[in-house]
């Protein structure tokens, strides 16, 4: 796992609180929200696999384009921070952090909208299915 550098870890309090205390709150339409990870599909073999006990992973999507994800995988804790946009004309976006190569992902909102599926574009064997909360 990558090290943080402290700077970071002094800030991260006071970027949670401000985030936190944000008037931008979205409501929940569209994939805006906040959405609890429930596991994920191998879509080759058509199998569901839920998410382990001890962990969590949380992603709350912003209508401003701005994302939080907050991950547990049961022995530490990590917030990634990212931006979003819906790609013109089609149902995928582009998740940017700047840690990492954006991803382009394909994201289907159930019916009910209760459910979020998500997809990478580069790598369609597995599908991310989220909760919202």
């Amino acid at each position: 796992m990558k090290k943080l550098p402290k700077p970071f870890l002094t800030a991260l309090p006071l970027l949670l609180l401000l985030a936190a205390c944000s008037n931008d709150d979205d409501n929940n339409e569209g994939i805006n929200g906040r959405w609890d990870y429930a596991g994920y599909y191998n879509n080759i073999q058509d199998v569901f696999y839920p998410i382990q006990e001890c962990e969590s992973r949380v992603m709350t999507l912003k209508s401003k384009g701005m994302g939080l994800t907050r991950i547990n995988d049961c022995e530490h804790e990590v917030n990634v921070t990212f931006t979003w946009e819906k790609l013109p004309e089609t149902d995928t976006y582009s998740f940017i952090n700047r840690d990492f190569e954006p991803e382009t992902v394909k994201i289907t909102l159930s019916a009910a909208s209760d459910s979020l599926f998500v997809q990478s574009i580069s790598n369609s064997r597995f599908t991310d299915v989220y909760k919202r909360q």
